[in-house]
């Protein structure tokens, strides 16, 4: 578990973080529901996905990735991984968050 909140609290990009506690309790949960895919190479975690269903939507709200295995297609890849397990799903809802300057800068 401590691997899991390292790599995603070191690479998550995401404005606010949450702290180490709160960030557990939250995986706990989407592994006792099977909402969570963790991938690993011979360098520990290169990616990890979380999402909540609701009926037929399968709203995607973190992804995360090591820096050097972006831009390999692996958001479809961890999708479709998620979504097999669930059959009933017929929509994913994914939505990015920029930062204005950021998002100002490299339009």
């Amino acid at each position: 578990m401590d691997e899991l909140i390292d790599f995603i609290l070191k690479n998550d990009k995401v404005l606010v973080k949450p702290d180490r506690e709160t960030l557990t309790r939250s995986i706990l949960k989407h592994i006792h529901y099977g909402t969570i895919i963790v991938l690993k190479d011979e360098k520990g975690i290169y990616a990890v996905a979380r999402w909540d269903i609701e009926g037929e939507v399968a709203h995607v709200f973190q992804v995360v990735l090591r820096p050097d295995r972006r831009n390999q297609r692996l958001i479809r890849v961890l999708v479709m991984m998620g979504i097999s397990k669930f059959p009933s799903v017929k929509y994913l809802k994914y939505e990015r968050v920029y930062k204005i300057t950021k998002f100002l800068k490299e339009k």
